[in-house]
């Protein structure tokens, strides 16, 4: 096992088509910039919006109706993972069948579900279980609602990796999210999800709208699209949420109503959805199927892993639960007696909202077919924060020797000797490297050549795996030959060529 030197890195998405369109940035690197709080420097949000008309297409795919089950979290859920595609720009056509999710699967499949249940209620925990394991979303063509128990799980293709699922409640450890950080969060990633108590008696029909006092329980979840704070409703002051309801077009405004800002509920448990293409990552190594069930008053955490074939470290899937939370993530080449081995990296960082998160590493370890590998976090403290911050699910069945905990970072126990269900929540994210690919930006160009020229002008002798432009096994002066015979000393940087043609080059070059 051998580590690239790079800096950051994009994953599959600047280059790469997805419907026949150019992707954008990660949807990662966007939202965690634009949903993480309002500086002094950004401007205060609009006094209205509305997701279908705020850009240059509506970022709100169309109402569904959930009719007959009370399976409202997955319609929440599943139009909150379509908006985020559509308001990265990954899909522009909102009625478009690829951005069509199934609530069914999540419905019946979430968690460690491997052969479906019945229709029943949940939470943003379900979705997260099911999208964080990568076990979907699936089309709505593949699995129409409602679905039906038994089928096989893994059968349909995978549309879209779950990047984010952040929490930006009113009820936040140590920061309650404002007004204002929840409309921005709306206006970056399409829509929020949020809970509400509903009772019929409380909305007026001629302005679909809906007011209830101070009923501080609640039974359906929705997804807020927009907002207007002239909005008059039947409470004694002005503003409104624009809602997204899952009752079908023919209820309230088309499918749609306000919710008062005075509402006892309203957006005071909102959580923001992200969401890349399924080209984004190859693979998520895990140990758990579920969400996070538990939480510990420890700090070090770490799982091990066997990777299964040649293959980029990208990113790892962690969770958090304070606003403002600290990360160190360090990545091993194996485990030795009861610790981990070989340091291949480490990167430390802020993660402003709690929830789930799947960071990027910015020096991305190359992975071999059959080699192991480490995955530590260390989660320190933050001040009012959350004194149970290590996330473990505790339905995992009994993977002994898999998951650890430490106390200091050096002794390590695992976490199987506590309870024989508990495993740690913690994810690596995977994707093939591409050969001649040097910086991973997801295409061959001069920049790759400029960084083995760097490397290799004074001869052999480094060992990147993603400098193997002639697919020998081996970073040599050869791929630095070869790439040179591409773009030449003194030419001028070139377009690039494309990852096809490249493939081309090197195929051919090799049947010689």
């Amino acid at each position: 096992m051998v580590l690239r030197q790079s800096g950051h890195f994009l994953p599959l998405g600047s280059e790469f088509l997805f419907n026949g369109r150019a992707g954008c940035l990660s949807f990662l690197a966007f939202a965690l910039a634009c949903v993480s709080g309002i500086s002094s420097a950004q401007a205060a949000p609009p006094t209205n919006y509305d997701g279908r008309t705020a850009g240059p297409y509506s970022y709100e795919t169309p109402v569904k109706d959930q009719y007959p089950h009370g399976v409202c979290w997955s319609f929440a859920a599943t139009a909150a993972m379509e908006s985020s595609l559509l308001r990265q720009g990954y899909i522009t056509n909102p009625s478009s069948a690829l951005v069509d999710f199934s609530e069914a699967h999540l419905a019946r499949f979430y968690g460690n579900n491997d052969t479906g249940i019945d229709m029943a209620g949940g939470s943003r925990f379900q979705a997260l279980g099911y999208y964080a394991r990568g076990r979907g979303p699936i089309l709505e063509s593949a699995y129409p609602y409602p679905g039906a128990t038994g089928d096989p799980v893994g059968s349909y293709p995978r549309q879209a990796w779950l990047t984010s699922q952040l929490y930006l409640d009113a009820s936040g450890t140590n920061h309650a999210a404002s007004r204002d950080e929840i409309k921005s969060a709306i206006m970056a990633n399409g829509v929020l999800t949020t809970s509400m108590y509903y009772d019929q008696a409380y909305y007026n029909s001629a302005s679909n709208s809906y007011y209830c006092g101070g009923i501080a329980v609640i039974n359906h979840d929705v997804t807020i699209i927009g907002w207007d704070d002239t909005k008059v409703t039947s409470a004694a002051t002005p503003g409104a949420w624009l809602i997204k309801n899952s009752w079908g077009s023919l209820w309230g405004q088309g499918g749609y109503f306000w919710l008062s800002y005075a509402d006892g509920n309203a957006a005071k448990q909102c959580t923001a959805y992200g969401a890349s293409p399924a080209t984004s990552y190859r693979a998520v190594y895990q140990n758990q199927t579920d969400a996070p069930m538990s939480f510990w008053g420890i700090n070090y955490g770490a799982a091990r892993f066997t990777s299964d074939q040649s293959q980029l470290l990208k990113s790892v899937g962690l969770y958090t639960q304070d606003y403002g939370a600290k990360y160190t993530i360090s990545v091993y080449s194996g485990w030795s007696g009861s610790a981990p081995t070989g340091l291949l990296c480490t990167q430390n960082g802020t993660l402003d909202w709690p929830g789930y998160h799947v960071v990027d590493l910015s020096a991305t370890p190359m992975l071999g077919a059959g080699e192991d590998f480490v995955v530590t976090i260390n989660l320190p403290a933050v001040s009012g924060g959350n004194s149970f911050r290590l996330a473990v699910d505790t339905n995992a069945g009994d993977p002994v020797g898999l998951t650890y905990y430490s106390n200091n970072g050096t002794t390590w126990t695992d976490i199987q000797s506590l309870s024989g269900d508990n495993v740690l929540f913690l994810k690596a994210l995977t994707q093939v490297a591409l050969p001649g690919d040097a910086n991973t930006d997801a295409t061959v160009a001069f920049a790759d050549y400029q960084i083995l020229e760097a490397n290799f002008a004074a001869g052999p002798g480094m060992t990147w795996r993603q400098g193997d432009f002639n697919g020998d096994g081996y970073v040599t002066f050869a791929d630095y030959q070869q790439l040179e015979a591409n773009f030449g000393h003194s030419a001028p940087e070139p377009a690039g060529l494309s990852l096809l043609a490249c493939g081309a080059i090197a195929l051919l070059r090799r049947r010689r």
